[in-house]
């Protein structure tokens, strides 16, 4: 079965541009977001990450951008609740700019939570979602709890990161070399090597770090054949090989199903809570 927007088709039958991704099966190593689950993964779609900070923003094309002026982004819609893409931004304090770059707007979802994700690819999501599917749709749906199954899971991981590469920027000795040689050759004021100091500060090492990462989730599922739920708790942090950069996700949701009146009347019940720490 395929979620497509406007209910669930069987794949065999679907005549759009549709692709779908298995959660369990993309959520794969350190995986910050939703972002993490796509890329690579559906042909047509380009996830490039703006940066390598925690949690960091992507731009994602469906099929090539469609506008000069326009946003070009997809519209992401989950448990089938459009949300609105706007990117969160740490705090701080910028010169001549904005202070850091903008972070994911899915940061605010758990990716263990995510059952799957069925990217519209073609101009049937402009007809089921109007112009803001213009840019391809992405639909998201979070797990739910099954009949006859009761369980309760805990999972966890921890990982470590450090700078791979260094850029190898002269030491304070090396510099002060450097100027003496343009002193004596009487390109450089005298003044300007005893301005210098004596102090040999590797800025790059001061400024980098070998960081954590630890992830923390809980699930609670159960029901009959009238009611199921789903609960689940998280907590990560992720911290960055910069120091001050990183991010920090606590989360708490609640699915539930029930049918009233003989199955007659269904009830859902789709609830979340997150915050967000950037740095």
């Amino acid at each position: 079965m395929v979620t497509v927007g406007y209910g669930q088709q069987r794949r065999e039958s679907v005549t759009g541009s549709v692709a779908t991704i298995k959660g369990t099966d993309a959520n794969v190593g350190v995986i910050a977001n939703a972002n993490g689950l796509l890329q690579g993964r559906v042909a047509g779609v380009n996830v490039i990450t703006n940066s390598g900070e925690p949690g960091a923003g992507a731009q994602i094309r469906i099929r090539g951008g469609t506008s000069i002026s326009a946003s070009n982004d997809p519209l992401y819609v989950i448990d089938g609740v459009p949300i609105q893409n706007d990117a969160t931004e740490a705090g701080g304090i910028g010169i001549d700019g904005s202070a850091a770059l903008n972070r994911s707007p899915l940061n605010m979802l758990n990716p263990s939570d995510i059952a799957n994700i069925t990217v519209l690819k073609d101009a049937s999501a402009t007809a089921i979602y109007g112009s803001r599917g213009a840019n391809g749709v992405v639909l998201i749906e979070t797990k739910r709890g099954v009949a006859g199954v009761s369980s309760v899971e805990y999972e966890t991981y921890v990982a470590q990161s450090t700078p791979s590469n260094t850029l190898g920027f002269l030491t304070g000795n090396e510099y002060r070399a450097f100027i003496q040689k343009q002193v004596t050759a009487g390109t450089v004021n005298a003044s300007r090597l005893t301005g210098l100091g004596a102090a040999n500060t590797d800025w790059e090492n001061e400024l980098t770090r070998s960081s954590a990462t630890v992830n923390h989730n809980l699930s609670f599922t159960g029901g009959n054949s009238s009611t199921q739920y789903r609960a689940s708790l998280n907590y990560a942090n992720q911290r960055g090989v910069v120091i001050s950069n990183g991010f920090e996700r606590f989360q708490g949701r609640i699915n539930a199903n029930h049918l009233a009146l003989d199955g007659k009347l269904r009830l859902a019940l789709n609830l979340a809570s997150t915050r967000l720490i950037l740095a």
